[in-house]
């Protein structure tokens, strides 16, 4: 029996488009806006192959071809593969997308993506030779089916068979042009493939005939069975299991029939939170360390796991860190493909993420970019302090553009720190998980570890006065210091909130805010709390963030409002927001910058939107930003005009709001790049500066991946260069430019059209 899935085709996929669309579609202010990305973005694999020993092949975008740098079991253990990218294996076409890779014996490989392109090796990699296959069509999927016949499947229904490790391919009719996404052998002569539009075909004799078989679930509504199907994996010569591109569980098929055990029990095709597109089913039966396992590749942070029988299935976060309130700390890592082999699960997804999972344990190869959780600048100058998620102290002399480790020291809080405390001259201070607490004398270099008196998270520090301290977590839990952080004593209170943010205005007068609302003040350097309920107390939202302004006045960032106080914290008001917020950082009263929220989804870019204010929140001028994998935003100001806006993997965005204009830089040290103007009525111009000649894109997208537009494809030498992009004709809304350059260069750049 076989099985076919594609991108969203249903209507209930298209409803969820449109709310993004609309979503996204947000008014900017007249000032037209300069977006400078000069970071590369990160290479998605989207294959993955692997070897009954565990030797592992990995493509994706920019025709990138890698060996992986994961997590491998040994006797029973992980043993640590190291941490990075991997190797890179080879570049095919920086212009080719690679989604197929399958081995044809220990050392053939075959690869296959966009514009027909294959080729093979029989070297492990060492050598590629192209394949010629005549099609333009899209090859997304290559499984070896046991016994060395590889069959290979793509758009507009194209099915290859090769019985010579991928030299020579036929072509094997199937009388559907739908596109083909996924294959899975139960056994070398039982296959299965399905595709979009419920697409399903099996074979019985190793893939030299396929017949069409029915979508079984017939009592599904009318608008549900017409969906795409992106896995299937076979669990056996008789046992299929598919999925839809958004499921509640996995559809089981037995020898043709449905199994109920397979549909959530609850609610038949109920919308689940945290759903996410699925990139892929994995089905593990070469196992001697578990029971046969099945594992869905749900994207966005997590998969699903079952390993009792097709009905016992588990979310397993693959996060490799998570906030205070036991959330994943990025907003989105979508892993796009799976491989089974000798009891490993392994997944590969954005950012060149892998995922090892063996006998229960995954483990993610993080690439050792830091996540900003957390940033301290004593003064506005231009010091300060963070961590990576290792717990390494970090610092900058240059505002935030660039970090430097404190001679690799970690903290004992480990990737579970939260918060960051610098007195600007020797003292740093680090918070987190489990009551930790780091202490440092010689900026960074070294820590002593204080007691803490508790297991429970930490999240807010401040230091009223050099000697007295006060640290604020879960549960209500305050605890104080008075010899500059050398021991701490628990502070009494009564409320069971968990306690996220302090600041102080002097020796004397703090404030705290924590989950449903909740604000405390203490006037007596934190001996003491009195809750201040006139605002937000009892509600669900969060102040997550406190801002001092002046003697007499502070902000706070509770979910979607912004508060003031101006009366040294005793009553609270609401200010005119932008939205829910992901950060803040206000120059003074009047300057200010809010991130609002964040798009992470398989159907729209990654974009940051943020609003300006000079007028103290009466108004707001929105704005965006390409950040990828942001849920929260630290914001750092430099002078009345310039801020540093900062994020998880690396991304520190300098904004320039001087000339009128909103100018972003996204700092990583790659070429320039600017779209100007930006919103557009009917043309803007692509420019930016490429550093060694190389072949290159540049080319617009719409909101749901569609090419519009070609600004250029060709080499290109050194220098800057401009393109054009006249834009009428395309209606208003949200669109993506592209710049592909060198293999693994990829700059992106949301726009807008606006009449």
């Amino acid at each position: 029996m076989s099985l076919n899935s594609t991108i969203p085709g249903n209507a209930t996929a298209w409803i969820l488009r449109l709310s993004l669309i609309l979503r996204l579609i947000v008014p900017v202010a007249a000032g037209a806006q300069q977006i400078t990305p000069i970071g590369p973005r990160h290479i998605t694999l989207r294959g993955i192959a692997a070897t009954p020993n565990g030797r592992l092949f990995c493509v994706g975008d920019s025709g990138v071809v890698m060996t992986p740098v994961i997590f491998i079991p040994s006797n029973g253990h992980f043993r640590p593969g190291g941490y990075g990218l991997g190797t890179i294996e080879a570049n095919i076409s920086p212009l080719i997308t690679l989604y197929a890779v399958a081995f044809a014996d220990s050392s053939h490989i075959v690869i296959a993506g966009s514009q027909g392109t294959m080729s093979r090796s029989g070297n492990l990699g060492v050598n590629w030779v192209p394949v010629k296959l005549g099609t333009q069509n899209t090859i997304r999927a290559i499984v070896n089916n046991g016994n060395g016949v590889l069959i290979a499947v793509g758009d507009s229904g194209m099915m290859l068979r090769s019985m010579d490790k991928g030299v020579h391919w036929t072509t094997i009719p199937l009388g559907t042009q739908k596109q083909l996404n996924a294959i899975s052998f139960g056994n070398p002569a039982v296959g299965v493939v399905v595709g979009n539009d419920t697409a399903i075909f099996q074979t019985v004799d190793s893939g030299k005939s396929w017949v069409p078989v029915a979508f079984p679930y017939t009592s599904l509504p009318a608008m549900v069975r017409h969906i795409d199907f992106p896995a299937v994996a076979m669990g056996g010569p008789d046992t299929i299991i598919v999925s839809p591109v958004r499921p509640v569980l996995p559809l089981y098929i037995i020898r043709g029939s449905v199994d109920p055990r397979g549909v959530d029990p609850d609610s038949t095709f109920r919308a689940q939170p945290f759903s996410g597109p699925v990139y892929g089913i994995v089905h593990n039966t070469n196992n001697s360390a578990l029971t046969p396992t099945t594992t869905i590749l749900r994207g966005d942070d997590y998969s699903c796991t079952d390993k009792k029988g097709q009905q016992h299935w588990t979310r397993g976060w693959v996060t490799w860190g998570w906030d205070a309130d036991g959330n994943q700390n990025i907003a989105s890592w979508r892993f796009c493909a799976g491989a089974a082999a000798n009891g490993t699960i392994y997944q590969v997804g954005e950012d060149c993420r892998a995922v090892s999972t063996y006998n229960g344990y995954s483990l993610v190869n993080p690439i050792g970019m830091m996540d900003f959780l957390d940033i301290s600048f004593p003064t506005s100058g231009m010091n300060g302090y963070t961590f990576d998620e290792s717990g390494i102290v970090q610092l900058t002399s240059d505002g935030g553009r660039t970090w430097l480790p404190c001679d690799s020291v970690a903290s004992s809080a480990g990737s579970n720190s939260n918060s960051i405390y610098s007195d600007g001259k020797s003292l740093v201070m680090v918070c987190g998980w489990a009551g930790s607490i780091s202490r440092s004398t010689d900026s960074g270099k070294t820590f002593t570890h204080p007691v803490s008196h508790t297991t429970e998270r930490l999240h807010g520090m401040a230091f009223p006065s050099p000697k007295i301290g006060v640290i604020v977590g879960d549960f209500g839990y305050i605890s104080r210091s008075t010899n500059a952080g050398v021991t701490w004593t628990p502070v009494a209170t009564t409320t069971p909130s968990f306690l996220e943010s302090l600041a102080f205005l002097d020796s004397n007068i703090g404030v705290a805010g924590g989950s449903d609302g909740t604000i405390l003040r203490t006037s007596d350097g934190g001996q003491s709390w009195n809750d201040i309920n006139n605002v937000m107390s009892g509600t669900q939202s969060v102040v997550r963030r406190l801002q001092v302004l002046d003697s007499k006045t502070i902000l706070a960032q509770a979910t979607s409002d912004l508060l003031i106080s101006t009366d040294a914290g005793l009553n609270w008001s609401s200010l005119h927001s932008p939205g829910d917020s992901l950060g803040m950082g206000f120059y003074n009263r009047q300057i200010g910058v809010v991130a609002t929220s964040a798009s992470s989804s398989a159907v729209a870019f990654d974009t940051v939107f943020l609003s300006h204010t000079t007028d103290g929140g009466a108004h707001w001028m929105p704005f965006v930003v390409p950040m990828h994998n942001a849920n929260h935003v630290l914001v750092h100001w430099l002078n009345d005009h310039q801020v540093l806006l900062f994020a998880y993997e690396s991304y520190v965005v300098e904004v320039d709001f001087s000339s009128g204009a909103v100018h972003t830089t996204v700092l990583s040290g790659a070429p320039q790049f600017e779209v100007h103007p930006n919103p557009l009525t009917n043309n803007t111009i692509v420019s930016f500066t490429s550093e060694q000649s190389s072949p290159a894109e540049v080319s617009i997208f719409d909101l749901l991946g569609n090419k519009v537009a070609t600004l250029f494809s060709g080499e290109l030498g050194v220098g800057e260069h401009s393109f054009t992009w006249d834009a009428r004709g395309l209606p208003p809304g949200m669109y993506e430019c592209v710049v592909r350059m060198n293999g693994q260069r990829l700059q992106r750049v949301p726009m807008m059209i606006q009449r």
